[in-house]
């Protein structure tokens, strides 16, 4: 048997012969010649002259679609894959490192049984995969990605709730040792270093080729989607269109969402993928920068077979026309209506593992405050209701409120949750209650700060502010607050900019109407608490108040907190 494995996008393709007991990589040999931006015509003629290395036409082929290219450019290599095997599958990056730890398990003879957790531990990102035997493959049950500064701390809490059979761990060559020290406590673990991720994901398809031919069938992982996702374009993060782990074949077409008139982009869900040899969490549309109308949500569909090759009818070349069609009928008569659509389940629930739907009824207006980054004594606040109750905020990697956080004393607290939502907390008698604004307000509050026009912005309309202006806005403060510029872990839905200064510090970029300013960490928290504080006076009249969060804090954390308490009065037990 004969197979080779292709990254898109990669100068070079391996492969391995009958009666060869290793893989072979070879790379294009002048590469400085197809190197470039990834327009189509160059990445044809990258993809087209890698196979023209094969040695011979092989039995199978596994694409892996390892940088979330566009269904066209999938399209592509496909068809031109198809000129040198008859057999060809489409992978994604998540599914070839799974089959490489399953390979690393079998070589050096360990026992990964039937219920095991894959551990990732790449720069910045954690990942966490459990999967579980179901015949002869493994099939993913859940994933968790979050930061490597808290890999410790979600190792004990996915372990102790899981209680898996195996763990691997894979991790690159000479980084991390001081958690790969850490995680020997876990029984029944193995490690497997790596130097470059690409390598990783190569073998891996060379793995999945061997098994889509009969080869060690009991060591497969079956092939799924790590997920789809639409954006709208006054709630720019994702809602769930397919979820992670959907086994192919499936169907899909934009998200669908009554009584609104948005428009959307259709986008692979947040993958760990190698960029200039760092790995990062990318999201990229799957047909450029196309927009769906709600009226065209019955008429878009894409279908992916058992190989996961999207559909090469007239389905997906509707994909390369859909821009130039003017209506929706000229839509519908390019459909091919013999085509049986599965649909996948429909959720409002973000595919990013731990990340929820939060509906929030509470909005927060002009809040004049420090102006020009100096204390100003005007200030106003203006409350609204939302126009629906549909879902208006997601936020990634985090998890929505759903109870209320317990205090013992009696008093008026002001509430900062990880999961990106503050609040007012009142406790009366033991018991503990949101300020609410009616029945209908959870009392949640999203941490977003808006510098449009100059004057900050802080809660919902911060956010919608985000749809036009993202530049402008300033959100998941937590997550680099107290830190060090080297320390933060940089989110690609971050439109501002950090800035570093002398000794390690940062400064927070944004442009407004006014023009770019730079603002402390510190001061974008102290604008975040001075809206609570006047809220809960407006709504209370005035009392002690103290600052309370839900996560064990760093020293230097508990500084900047105390820092930005003092700006505006109020108090912070450390």
């Amino acid at each position: 048997m004969s197979v080779a494995s292709y990254l898109v996008g990669s100068f070079s393709i391996r492969y391995q012969i009958r009666g060869d007991v290793r893989a072979t990589s070879v790379s294009l040999p002048n590469r400085t010649f197809y190197q470039g931006s990834h327009s189509p015509k160059l990445l044809h003629l990258r993809f087209s002259d890698c196979f023209k290395l094969l040695p011979e036409k092989v039995d199978c082929i596994v694409v892996v679609n390892a940088n979330l290219s566009s269904l066209s450019i999938m399209k592509m290599v496909v068809d031109e894959a198809k000129k040198y095997s008859e057999k060809v599958v489409v992978i994604s990056a998540t599914v070839a490192r799974i089959m490489d730890v399953v390979r690393n398990a079998d070589v050096v003879r360990i026992n990964i049984g039937g219920y095991f957790l894959m551990v990732s531990l790449f720069q910045k990102i954690s990942e966490f995969i459990l999967l579980k035997r179901d015949r002869d493959k493994f099939k993913p049950l859940f994933r968790e990605i979050g930061e490597i500064e808290n890999v410790k701390r979600d190792m004990d809490r996915i372990y102790e709730r899981e209680n898996p059979e195996h763990i691997s761990v894979v991790y690159e060559e000479g980084s991390h040792q001081d958690l790969v020290l850490s995680f020997q406590k876990f029984p029944n673990i193995n490690f497997s270093p790596y130097q470059k991720i690409s390598w990783v994901i190569n073998r891996g398809g060379i793995e999945k080729a061997l098994r889509c031919l009969g080869i060690y069938p009991t060591r497969d992982v079956a092939n799924f989607s790590t997920g789809f996702d639409a954006t709208l374009h006054r709630d720019p993060c994702p809602y769930e269109i397919v979820p992670f782990g959907t086994e192919f074949p499936f169907s899909m077409k934009p998200y669908y969402m009554p009584n609104r008139n948005l428009r959307q982009q259709i986008y692979f869900a947040s993958e760990p993928i190698e960029k200039r040899n760092e790995v990062l969490l990318v999201s990229e549309s799957i047909v450029g920068n196309k927009l769906f109308y709600p009226q065209e949500v019955d008429q878009f569909i894409v279908h992916f077979d058992k190989d996961g090759i999207p559909h090469q009818g007239d389905i997906l070349g509707l994909i390369d026309t859909y821009s130039h069609i003017s209506s929706p009928n000229d839509v519908e008569s390019n459909l091919n209506s013999s085509v049986s659509i599965r649909t996948t389940p429909r959720s409002s629930r973000p595919s990013t593992p731990g990340a929820s739907t939060s509906f929030i009824s509470r909005r927060l207006r002009e809040v004049n405050f420090f102006e020009d980054h100096r204390t100003s004594a005007s200030s106003s606040i203006s409350i609204d209701a939302p126009e629906d109750p549909l879902p208006r905020f997601t936020l990634t990697n985090i998890k929505k409120p759903t109870s209320v956080p317990e205090f013992e004393t009696d008093g008026i607290r002001v509430f900062l949750g990880s999961h990106g939502f503050c609040g007012i907390t009142v406790t009366k008698d033991g018991k503990t209650e949101m300020l609410k604004k009616d029945e209908h307000d959870d009392g949640w509050i999203p941490m977003y700060v808006s510098l449009k026009n100059g004057t900050p912005n802080v809660g919902i309309s911060a956010f919608e502010d985000y749809q036009e202006n993202p530049e402008a806005v300033i959100f998941d403060i937590l997550k680099f607050l107290g830190k060090k510029y080297s320390e933060v872990l940089f989110d690609l839905k971050w439109k501002f900019q950090l800035v570093p200064q002398e000794e390690d510090r940062f400064l927070v970029k944004i442009k407004t109407s006014k023009g770019e300013k730079e603002l402390d960490p510190e001061l974008i928290l102290a604008i975040i608490l001075k809206s609570l504080k006047m809220l809960a006076e407006n709504e209370l009249g005035q009392h002690p108040m103290e600052l309370k969060l839900d996560y064990e804090l760093t020293e230097d954390v508990k500084r900047s907190l105390k820092n930005g308490c003092d700006r505006i009065g109020l108090f912070f037990d450390q």
